[in-house]
């Protein structure tokens, strides 16, 4: 978590946006290192926010469920349908 804060503070000083009121959140995906990330990142600077990137949460809940059983039967006849 450490790191990855280091690496983000890094980002944005080097795009030069560290100054009040340029930065009010990060962007991130949901990863583990992330998280921890946040954590440092909003312990040091309060009055930034940090969020999970939702289209990349979509993603990964859109894996597990087209994963399931009966979802890959339904896409099976479909493909079946659609091919004929």
């Amino acid at each position: 978590g450490e790191y990855m804060d280091d690496r983000l503070v890094v980002i944005v000083e080097i795009e030069g946006i560290m100054r009040p009121g340029a930065v009010c959140g990060v962007l991130t995906d949901h990863a583990t290192n992330m998280k921890k990330a946040w954590k440092v990142f909003k312990d040091n600077r309060p009055n930034l926010t940090c969020n999970g990137w939702g289209a990349h949460m979509m993603n990964i809940i859109m894996k597990d469920v087209l994963a399931l059983d009966p979802v890959k039967d339904v896409l099976n006849s479909a493909t079946v349908v659609y091919s004929q």
